[in-house]
């Protein structure tokens, strides 16, 4: 879904981003393949690996804005070498992958994204989904 409200943004509304998709890591394989495969008109970079190559990737791509979605964990946004560049970023889209993440207020990663701009916020999760469905029963 959220590929496809990108493709939806680019194609329709002129919006080319740039996107900062925020995903565990277990998963950013998983979302850097999908986005290749089902839009690979989108030139998505994942942010990740050791120091130095994120680096050259900042420096070579990031600043340049030669991209439109910008992949990483939650560990980059929040890392004190990392947060400094990213945040200085103006995303269009800031989209957290299991925003249930988020708990509260005080949450470490809560108080690091309040260190990002963005012109929105997009938080995909799951969880509501299951309690309703578990509260509701089986239709």
């Amino acid at each position: 879904m959220v590929i496809s409200l990108i493709c939806y943004l680019m194609e329709t509304k002129n919006d080319r981003g740039p996107f900062l998709v925020v995903v565990p890591s277990s998963v950013l394989p998983g979302w850097a393949s999908e986005i290749s495969f089902w839009a690979p008109s989108i030139n998505a970079i994942a942010y990740a690996g050791p120091p130095e190559e994120r680096r050259k990737l900042f420096k070579e791509r990031i600043v340049q804005q030669k991209f439109n979605v910008l992949l990483t964990t939650y560990e980059y946004l929040m890392n004190k070498h990392d947060r400094p560049k990213l945040s200085k970023v103006q995303w269009h889209y800031i989209i957290i992958d299991e925003g249930h993440r988020i708990k509260n207020a005080s949450c470490k990663l809560n108080a690091d994204l309040k260190h990002y701009s963005s012109s929105h916020r997009l938080l995909l999760t799951e969880h509501l989904f299951r309690t309703i469905w578990m509260n509701c029963g089986p239709f």
